[in-house]
């Protein structure tokens, strides 16, 4: 079964790599893949490859779906082809009841206990996301603006339960924090800048050390305030109208002394003072960043 495994491989492998020219090179292709996925059905990798060949060929195809949910019945435990699966079938414009009910069926499959936190929380980005971009969609209307906080807030609460329930009360949450980003978007897109601010005095205390969260932080507070800036009537540069707040995100990163990468921190510094700062306030930081 081995040497079958791997001959099946070997040809896969080959058969991306030399494209044929044939009018009958999509069939061709996909009868190969379901010769390996008969024997082999449990490899995440090839059913990734079909799903993906046939996307390249037709994006519109109705078949991509069905490969997809054929692919969970075999690998349940796969947080890649369950989100797949979600984001597929919000591509296909499937109602809302449908999308939801294939996100409860990845969470009531066993994924946490088979395949770990991790692909857990691939799903519910997946969903996360899609909430996000419904809720703001051409013809949305305050109910799903309204589903989509009540929906991505209680997934937040859901995966810091599914992180304690597998690691202890010691889970400190997704070193990614890939549902909080998710969720800031959304609370940018609502104009709750405030409220998007929460989500990281939250995360501070779990991902101080984190210099990629500092960076997040420090550009979500550069956008916000170019938005603002861009609403003034008259622009002018004064020491008061400096992103104030951008400046002290990247003050309290280099305060951080577990910070798990300061130079990210550094490469920054200089140039927002350059960009955004008074000369007096650049002169000072340029000499911070010898020290």
């Amino acid at each position: 079964k081995v040497a079958l495994y791997n001959a099946f491989a070997e040809y896969l492998v080959w058969d991306r790599k030399n494209k044929r020219r044939s009018p009958f090179d999509f069939e061709l292709r996909c009868s190969l893949y379901e010769r390996a996925l008969l024997r082999f059905p449990t490899v995440i990798e090839w059913w990734l490859d079909l799903a993906d060949f046939v996307l390249k060929t037709n994006s519109h195809s109705p078949i991509i779906l069905t490969i997809l949910e054929r692919a969970t019945r075999h690998c349940p435990w796969s947080g890649d082809l369950w989100s797949r699966r979600v984001l597929r079938a919000e591509v296909d414009k499937l109602p809302y009841d449908e999308v939801e009910q294939v996100k409860h069926k990845a969470t009531n499959s066993g994924l946490l206990d088979i395949g770990g936190m991790e692909e857990v929380l691939k799903v519910y980005a997946s969903w996360c996301g899609y909430l996000r971009r419904r809720a703001f969609a051409p013809d949305n209307t305050d109910d799903e603006i309204d589903m989509a906080d009540m929906g991505i807030t209680g997934t937040l609460e859901d995966a810091s339960v599914a992180g304690k329930k597998t690691y202890g009360s010691d889970y400190k949450g997704d070193p990614l924090f890939r549902l909080e980003k998710i969720h800031v978007k959304f609370l940018l897109e609502a104009r709750r800048y405030q409220d998007a601010r929460m989500v990281f005095e939250r995360l501070r205390s779990t991902h101080s050390a984190s210099a990629d969260f500092w960076l997040f932080w420090y550009r979500i507070e550069i956008m916000v305030w170019a938005h603002e800036r861009m609403s003034e009537a008259v622009r002018i540069e004064t020491p008061e109208t400096a992103p104030h707040n951008a400046t002290s995100v990247l003050r309290e990163a280099l305060q951080q002394r577990n910070l798990d990468w300061p130079e990210k921190i550094l490469e920054v510094w200089p140039d927002h003072f350059s960009q955004h700062e008074s000369p007096e306030a650049l002169q000072e930081a340029q000499a911070d960043a010898r020290t």
